[in-house]
């Protein structure tokens, strides 16, 4: 999946919403200032409380699984919001 801000295209929605998506360089950044022994943990749990079209959240269950947590395991331990019904909408995708 390609995630990227361009995935809501109406401006309008997103000026109304002040919707931001984290752009992935942002992202990588983010993720590699966790120390991989926290991804590594099966009892640590994350969360992304405005996943919008998954930019994060998705990288972060990547990050899980490459780092030994089974799919089922890194999915139970991580949670993410989102209000928005079109970012959701493609997040589900």
């Amino acid at each position: 999946m390609n995630l990227t801000n361009e995935h809501i295209t109406d401006k309008d929605l997103k000026q109304k919403t002040g919707s931001i998506y984290t752009p992935l360089d942002i992202v990588e950044k983010m993720m590699s200032k966790v120390e991989d022994e926290f991804w590594a943990d099966p009892t640590k749990t994350f969360c992304d409380p405005t996943c919008g079209v998954g930019n994060i959240i998705i990288p972060m269950l990547d990050n899980r699984v490459r780092h030994g947590i089974d799919p089922t395991t890194a999915l139970k331990t991580m949670y993410g919001n989102e209000l928005l019904k079109e970012s959701y909408d493609i997040l589900m995708q």
